[in-house]
């Protein structure tokens, strides 16, 4: 998909037929960087979605969510933004949907969850969900440099977890401003992409993120995951999980650490090292008990 391309073909369609079901002119918007457009197209489309279908428009809310992360970020930066991300205006996008049945595939189901945490700024939430999804994605990929284009190796992927949970773990980082981590995520996502067929247009959105971003290589290689060294054990999911928890508390600011420590009842009159090592703690003890 070309970007520019989509966005000239997208706009003359919609200014033909408004109301017309087209989510993916919200995906092109958001990598236009025209976030408050896009969270105007993404919210109807999942309107027009769940009342045709009587489903809950995940996609379409995941893509809302990576706008809305996008504004606030503009915002904590202080960039001026016209369109509001406040909580009343969330609340009111959720309870759209509140009487529609629960999202069913598990990938999506937490990456709503994942997003929705981050925009109501539930650290606790965003941390636990984002090791679950780490959990589903399982080891980096290892591959193949042995053919002109680099591919996965040894990752068996049939219901497409592992694809999906790196691509929406990378766009949520991406969201986030958190590119490095998104770069890593993506070029897995990519990876395994490259092992499947052409099938599913899904199969083709890491490629095309990493090419809007600037990330993929200029030659005719696909980018792929560095080559892990080989390990003497595989990491076992909860291995997974709690390294995932552990590399988000590293991740966070003082402010942010001391702030969850005192939501959480904890004393955070220690050393910002000793503090993280207590969060990664109790937040290890929440995910056995959440997974119980």
């Amino acid at each position: 998909m070309d970007i520019v391309e989509a966005n000239e073909a997208f706009g003359i369609v919609y200014a033909l037929k408004p109301e017309v079901y087209l989510w993916q002119f919200g995906m092109v918007l958001y990598y236009r960087g025209e976030y408050e457009r896009g969270m105007e197209i993404l919210e109807g489309n999942a309107k027009i979605y769940e009342e045709r279908f009587g489903e809950r428009g995940s996609e379409e809310r995941i893509w809302m969510d990576a706008c809305r992360l996008k504004l606030k970020l503009r915002q904590n930066t202080g960039q001026s933004v016209t369109e509001s991300v406040e909580s009343e205006r969330v609340s009111e996008s959720r309870d759209s949907e509140s009487d529609l049945p629960n999202e069913f595939r598990k990938v999506v189901q937490l990456t709503r969850e994942l997003f929705t945490a981050s925009v109501e700024e539930n650290l606790t939430t965003e941390i636990l969900t984002r090791a679950k999804l780490r959990q589903l994605a399982g080891a980096a990929p290892t591959t193949d440099t042995t053919t002109a284009t680099a591919t996965a190796t040894l990752v068996r992927d049939p219901m497409g977890y592992k694809l999906s949970s790196w691509y929406f773990l990378g766009l949520h980082h991406d969201a986030l401003g958190q590119l490095e981590q998104s770069k890593e995520c993506m070029r897995n996502a990519q990876a395994i992409a490259a092992t499947k067929g052409d099938e599913d247009i899904f199969h083709s959105f890491p490629a095309l993120h990493m090419t809007v971003r600037g990330w993929m290589d200029t030659g005719n290689e696909v980018p792929v995951a560095p080559t892990q060294p080989k390990q003497e054990e595989e990491d076992t999911e909860e291995d997974i999980m709690m390294q995932s928890i552990m590399d988000s508390v590293m991740g966070l600011g003082l402010e942010d650490v001391a702030g969850e420590m005192i939501r959480k009842g904890l004393k955070n009159d220690k050393d910002e090292s000793t503090m993280k090592l207590d969060l990664i703690a109790v937040l290890i003890d929440e995910l056995i008990e959440s997974l119980l």
